[in-house]
C-alpha cells in the first residue's frame, strides 16, 4: 500500500479550481512540475504534480497511472509563479499552470491513456536570420531601379498629371475610357475632377512613388519591401515575412539573385556587435537613473516617461535594460500593438545580440516553441 500521494493540476478541458489527490504507486518516482497521465472519471487526462507527500485528505484516492515525461515540465519558478497568478486573481490552477506547458499540449480527456505522449518540447530548429548580402550604395541603386513589369493605366495617368492637369476625355483615353475613368476616381483619393478637369490631390512624390507601385506586381512590391525593412539590421525570417508581407518564394528570389543571406541563428552575422549607444542627453540622463535607481527599491517603482514621439523614450528603455542586465536581472519589454513589435525588436536586437525573445498571439505554434 502506497505512502505517498500527489496533488496534481489535470487539465481536462474546464479548469478546475484546485488540484486533485491521487495515489503514488509503489516504485514509482514522481516530483513536483513533471506530467502525468490520470484518471478522470471514466476517461483519462494528463496532469502536472504540484506537490508530493505523505498525508491525503482523501480517503482511497485513485493511482497516477503513469508518467509522461522523466523529468519536471515546469521549475519551481514557474510552479511558484503559477500558484501566485492563481492565488492573486482567483483563477483555476490548471489554467495558471498551462501557461507554462508547450503549445499543442492535450487538454481534453481521452478514452484509454495509452494514447499520449511525451509534452516536453523537442529541440527547437534553429530560426534563420535574414540578412542584406548588399551594402548601402549598393541597396539605393537596387531599389531605385527595381522591376516594374506591369501594365497600369491608372500608373501611366498619374505619371501624366504630374506634369500637367489633363481634360477629362484626355484622361479617359489614358485610363482605358470613361467608365473607366469613372471607377478609378471613386476609388482613389490621389485624383479628383474639377468642372471636367482632372488633377492631382496629392504631391508629385507621393503620385510617382503610387505609379511605380501600380506598376510592379504583387511579388516584385514584396520583395521591395522585405529589402527596405532590412536595410535597418537582420531579422529573423518569420518575423521579417510577416511585417513585409514577403512569402518563402520571395526570400528564395532574393537570396538567388544576391541580395540577402539567409543565416542559422548560432552563425555569426556581420552586424552581430551590440550596437554602440549615442550620448544620453541630459534629461535621458536623469530619467535612467530614476530608473536604475527603483530597481533596488523594496517592492519595485513605477516611472511614466514623458515624451513626443522622436524624442528619444526608447533611448531610455535600452539604457535602462542594460542596467538591468548587468545587475543580473531581466526584463520585459511591452509594445502597445503586434504591429510596431519588428521594430521594437530590431532596436532591441541590435543593442542586445541573441539575447531577444518575442511572444505575442500571432507566434505559430513553432515559432513560440523555437
Amino acid at each position: 500500500m502506497t505512502d505517498r500521494y500527489a496533488q496534481v493540476a489535470v487539465l481536462n478541458g474546464s479548469p478546475q479550481r484546485g488540484s486533485f489527490t491521487y495515489a503514488v504507486p509503489i516504485g514509482m518516482e514522481l516530483r513536483r512540475g513533471m506530467s502525468v497521465v490520470v484518471p478522470w472519471r471514466t476517461q483519462w487526462v494528463i496532469g502536472i504534480v504540484l506537490e508530493v507527500s505523505t498525508d491525503s485528505e482523501v480517503d482511497d484516492p485513485r493511482e497516477v497511472a503513469r508518467v509522461l515525461d522523466p523529468l519536471p515540465l515546469l521549475s519551481q519558478g514557474q510552479l511558484e509563479l503559477a500558484d501566485w497568478i492563481a492565488s492573486r486573481y482567483v483563477a483555476p490552477i490548471s489554467a495558471c499552470v498551462s501557461l507554462f506547458l508547450p503549445p499543442g499540449t492535450p487538454s481534453r480527456p481521452r478514452r484509454t491513456g495509452d494514447g499520449f505522449r511525451s509534452i516536453a518540447p523537442t529541440r527547437p530548429r534553429l530560426p534563420k536570420r535574414l540578412i542584406l548580402d548588399i551594402n548601402d550604395q549598393q541597396l539605393r541603386e537596387v531599389t531605385a531601379h527595381w522591376p516594374m513589369s506591369k501594365v497600369s493605366r491608372p500608373a501611366n495617368l498619374l505619371l501624366r498629371l504630374i506634369e500637367r492637369p489633363l481634360e477629362s476625355v484626355e484622361a479617359a483615353q489614358v485610363v482605358g475610357g470613361q467608365r473607366a475613368l469613372d471607377r478609378w476616381l471613386a476609388s482613389t483619393s490621389m485624383a479628383s475632377r474639377e468642372a471636367d478637369v482632372i488633377s492631382l490631390a496629392i504631391d508629385p512624390g507621393q503620385a510617382r512613388a503610387a505609379a511605380d507601385s501600380l506598376r510592379r506586381t504583387s511579388a516584385e512590391r514584396r520583395q521591395l519591401t522585405l529589402l527596405r525593412l532590412l536595410a535597418a539590421g537582420g531579422m529573423e525570417e518569420a518575423a521579417a515575412r510577416r511585417s513585409s508581407g514577403a512569402r518563402k518564394q520571395d526570400v528564395d528570389v532574393l537570396e538567388t539573385q544576391g541580395y540577402l543571406r539567409r543565416l542559422v541563428a548560432s552563425e555569426p552575422t556581420e552586424r552581430s556587435d551590440p550596437a554602440a549607444p549615442p550620448p544620453l542627453s541630459a534629461a535621458q540622463t536623469e530619467a535612467v537613473g530614476a530608473i536604475v535607481s527603483g530597481l533596488d527599491a523594496v517592492g519595485g517603482e513605477t516611472f511614466l516617461l514623458h515624451g513626443v514621439t522622436g524624442s528619444g523614450k526608447t533611448e531610455v528603455y535600452l539604457e535602462a535594460t542594460r542596467r538591468a542586465l548587468d545587475s543580473g536581472g531581466g526584463v520585459i519589454v511591452l509594445v502597445p500593438e503586434i504591429s510596431l513589435a519588428p521594430q521594437t525588436v530590431a532596436r532591441f536586437e541590435a543593442r542586445f545580440p541573441g539575447q531577444v525573445a518575442v511572444r505575442h498571439s500571432r507566434l505559430s505554434r513553432r515559432e513560440s516553441r523555437e
